[in-house]
């Protein structure tokens, strides 16, 4: 059984699911969000693996549950919380110009950059009537070049954050986008309007491709090569039973698979047998959780005194009955008994 490369099929899963929706998330971002890099979301992937070891994709929760069950939910899903808030890293926005809607010509330049930075500078010297015409001015003067090595202070930003993403990851795996995935995966994704952005930040970490035989035609046929073998995993089970083309472009991530393997616990540190005990008074830190707490005290004193109330009025009737089988006892005449 080789668990990595069940692994690698799992993340090709997932990759493709988000993919598939993609141009929903992008447009739902656009249009709720108005300001770069304030949300997030955790997504739960339910995944059944066949006898083969071929995995199946059952079902995507938003916002999974946290709740934990056994000490060893805790600790994972602790740690879980820390790397996503670190990973988010949700910037502080500022409050003054949070009704200020920065004019972008391009779509692309969806993301917080140096020039986005001079523009709110520029902004806040400004009267809020030629706030519009100099923030659309200022935009167009700086358009995103063609090369991918050009100087771009706004691709300078992207691969920044990109690059700090990355070292704060914790226990996370970066599965998309990463070396060779732009040509296993071009595809299969969607135009939304990023392509440029997207395939400038692949060349600025990874750099071109420089095989003389990279034409279009061998990167469709690996492309469609990589996708059967991860649907089939009765033929190639392993990494050595991939074609040797194949096997040299995932043997990266085979072995980032390894940290899938690794132990979450440490020799010599204790941990704890049993899940700790949360005093009620110990949740009241937000005026929503002493609302929640009051009107839960308030319904649980109500069913009390609703459930006493039953059984008083059981109690009676029960007293009633035995008081009126009492009286029939006393009122009842004897049978007269017959003369032989």
């Amino acid at each position: 059984m080789d668990a990595k490369m069940l692994m690698l099929r799992i993340e090709d899963v997932i990759v493709k699911s988000l993919l598939s929706v993609q141009t929903r998330i992008t447009s739902a971002c656009r249009t709720t969000t108005p300001h770069v890099g304030t949300n997030f979301e955790l997504f739960g992937f339910d995944i059944l693996v066949d006898e083969d070891l071929k995995p199946w994709l059952l079902e995507v929760n938003l916002s999974p549950s946290l709740s934990c069950d056994a000490p060893l939910d805790s600790l994972v899903k602790s740690r879980l919380i820390c790397d996503l808030f670190n990973l988010a890293c949700v910037p502080l926005v500022n409050r003054k110009l949070a009704g200020i809607q920065l004019i972008r010509p391009n779509k692309e330049d969806d993301c917080d950059s140096d020039d986005a930075e001079v523009e709110i500078e520029r902004t806040k010297k400004i009267s809020p009537s030629k706030r519009g015409f100099n923030t659309k001015r200022r935009r167009v003067r700086i358009p995103f070049s063609a090369s991918p090595y050009a100087p771009d202070p706004s691709m300078r930003a992207i691969c920044r954050r990109a690059r700090a993403e990355m070292s704060r990851r914790g226990g996370f795996v970066r599965i998309f986008p990463r070396e060779h995935s732009l040509q296993l995966y071009r595809g299969v994704m969607e135009r939304i309007g990023s392509e440029n952005r997207d395939e400038r930040l692949y060349y600025k970490e990874y750099g071109f491709e420089e095989e003389e035989d990279n034409t279009e035609q061998n990167e469709n046929n690996l492309a469609k090569l990589y996708h059967d073998v991860m649907m089939d995993s009765s033929v190639y089970p392993t990494l050595e039973s991939i074609p040797p083309e194949l096997r040299e472009v995932l043997r990266g991530w085979y072995n980032d698979a390894n940290a899938y393997t690794q132990r979450i616990t440490k020799d010599g540190e204790k941990y704890a047998a049993k899940l700790p005990v949360v005093r009620p008074s110990a949740r009241l830190r937000t005026k929503s959780c002493s609302e929640w707490y009051e009107v839960k005290k308030a319904t649980l004193a109500e069913a009390k005194l609703k459930l006493q109330q039953q059984q008083e009025e059981m109690k009676m009737q029960d007293q009633l009955v035995d008081q009126k089988q009492a009286d029939n006892k006393e009122n009842a005449t004897p049978a007269p008994v017959p003369v032989s």
